[in-house]
């Protein structure tokens, strides 16, 4: 089921969050950054696939960006892909839901682009910069994996055999050109694969990484940024002075943040401490974005 806003009519590109239960929370102040940063008066569509959500946190989405004044923006909400219901998942790392961006082409075939944001992402500069990033002979764009990026210019260092790859792509932040997508990479191969490899390493990453293989263009780093300032200054740098130098020039131009757990309790949500610029910035939103809420939830109180 598709909840579109009255008498809005669909772009031909969208940006795409994935969200269920709990991290709603994170959905939003993602969703508020990206708002806040949008700096073009062109209409600009957000859908929501979304899971086991209270009907009023989906509302507060959806008028977000009127409480901000960006009416040009619109959030629109959408069911979760019906293929992956196909499939006999259980992993204890990564929920269900990490597949459904597997079939957000075969799910919105109406569109031509589509940008896949994590909920765990803050957003920079005006998102509509990564539209037409990719070319049209490749199914999607994507940013290399940090880690496994460091790993595979490092070959003492390796783990797993995808830390061979200098190309292996982190799956947080996509850039998928639709129609492309749909016919090198059709949903029922990536079913057969998923079904057929239910411990892939990595999940959804991995076997994006694995069925992409050849059609996948490397993104500039600032299009997703995945560290922190602990891991650049105290793992990267030893390793490799010159893919920390990258890092650090590309953050001078940051269009996306994705936070990625390190080590445990290092998500900003998961300590009361700042650890560094970027959780600043994420306790800053996140705070602004609630703000908004509760005049959204007194005004529906008559508070």
């Amino acid at each position: 089921m598709k909840m579109f806003k009255e008498g809005q009519v669909m772009n031909k590109r969208a940006v795409v969050y994935l969200v269920s239960g709990k991290h709603v929370t994170l959905t939003a102040t993602s969703l508020y950054s990206l708002i806040d940063s949008y700096d073009s008066t062109d209409s600009l569509e957000v859908l929501v696939v979304h899971a086991d959500i209270y009907p009023d946190d989906l509302k507060i989405l959806q008028d977000l960006p009127e409480m901000m004044g960006k009416p040009q923006i619109i959030v629109n909400l959408l069911d979760p892909p019906a293929k992956v219901d196909e499939i006999d998942y259980d992993n204890d790392r990564y929920p269900k839901m990490v597949l459904w961006r597997l079939f957000l082409a075969d799910s919105l075939v109406d569109y031509d682009q589509l940008i896949y944001l994590d909920n765990d992402t803050l957003v920079y500069r005006s998102i509509d910069q990564m539209f037409n990033l990719v070319p049209d002979d490749k199914a999607f764009g994507a940013v290399p994996d940090y880690y496994i990026h460091l790993q595979a210019l490092v070959p003492s260092s390796h783990t797993y055999q995808e830390e061979r790859s200098l190309n292996y792509i982190n799956a947080g932040v996509l850039v998928i050109n639709v129609h492309t997508f749909n016919q090198l990479i059709p949903a029922e191969s990536i079913l057969q694969f998923t079904i057929d490899n239910p411990d892939f390493q990595f999940a959804d990453q991995g076997i994006l990484n694995a069925i992409g293989e050849g059609y996948i263009e490397l993104l500039p780093l600032r299009f997703n940024d995945q560290k922190s300032e602990h891991w650049l200054e105290s793992y990267a740098k030893p390793l490799s002075e010159e893919f920390s130098q990258e890092i650090i020039d590309e953050r001078e131009q940051l269009v996306v943040r994705h936070f990625i757990q390190y080590v445990s309790n290092d998500m900003p949500w998961e300590h009361l401490r700042t650890d560094d610029r970027f959780e600043d910035d994420f306790w800053a939103t996140l705070m602004a974005m609630k703000q908004k809420a509760i005049e959204w939830s007194r005004k529906q109180d008559h508070r």
